[in-house]
């Protein structure tokens, strides 16, 4: 009897926890740069890996906003936006690259993405030597 009492209590308690997990999730508290896909997969290793990513960012507050390859002077992609933006970008590296949102009126960095680069096959060292006989 006793038991039966605890079950919707620990039910709603379970849910509470569950719906506040997820709101921390997605707290838009601090301004994010996420990239999808986050990773880039070429065939063999050393190869330049090309791939369509798409960067979303959320802000604070309205402004102009740029997205810049870290340590790049140019940047690539400047908006104004008020809290959400998206970028698409043509992806061609040989190793990872992180991507900065920057406040172009105060050039300073609020979120930071990394883009990995995987290989398929390792490098070999050895030469393939093909006979016939």
């Amino acid at each position: 009897m006793y038991f039966r009492c605890l079950i919707p209590y620990f039910i709603v308690g379970s849910s509470a926890f569950v719906t506040g997990l997820l709101n921390a999730a997605e707290n838009t508290d601090v301004p994010r740069l996420t990239a999808l896909p986050n990773k880039c997969v070429a065939l063999r290793h050393g190869r330049t890996c090309f791939a369509q990513i798409t960067l979303r960012f959320t802000v604070l507050k309205p402004g102009r906003y740029c997205i810049t390859k870290r340590n790049a002077k140019q940047p690539l992609y400047c908006e104004s936006i008020d809290r959400y933006g998206l970028f698409n970008v043509e992806f061609q590296s040989k190793t990872k690259q992180a991507y900065v949102l920057v406040e172009q009126s105060t050039k300073q960095e609020l979120a930071t993405t990394v883009i990995d680069v995987a290989w398929v096959h390792q490098k070999t060292s050895r030469k393939r030597r093909w006979r016939l006989f």
